[in-house]
């Protein structure tokens, strides 16, 4: 597990790339710099799924931090496919941003209940 002001970031049993958010965490262009590098460092040079878990936390970020993970080939480069778990209005309000913007670069879907998410992910 790697440790960041932001989320807690590690591998999960099912081989998937986990962002557990914290609480109150505001995403720069810089942490998503950041996030390139450590997710290279968990990819090991296979491409996977993630699961962006912001349950029972606040969550918000910057629309650069939005852009470049959802755009730039750099941050795309090990990514199948985008689970995101939500629980609250304002994340999902952000989250569909998100899957409206750049589904296009990768499948992206939302969902309330991490048991669905991992049966959609097991599918890639």
């Amino acid at each position: 597990m790697i440790e960041h002001r932001t989320a807690s970031i590690f591998l999960s049993d099912q081989g998937f790339v986990w962002f557990k958010y914290k609480n109150d965490s505001y995403i720069s262009l810089e942490d998503s710099q950041e996030y390139v590098k450590i997710i290279d460092e968990i990819c090991g040079g296979v491409k996977r799924c993630f699961v962006l878990d912001s349950r029972g936390v606040f969550v918000t970020s910057s629309s650069e931090h939005r852009h470049f993970m959802g755009a730039n080939p750099e941050a795309l480069k090990w990514r199948k496919a985008d689970a995101i778990l939500i629980d609250q209005l304002p994340n999902r309000i952000l989250s569909n941003y998100y899957k409206n913007f750049f589904s296009k670069n990768h499948p992206i879907q939302i969902f309330n209940e991490e048991e669905t998410a991992v049966k959609w992910l097991l599918t890639f």
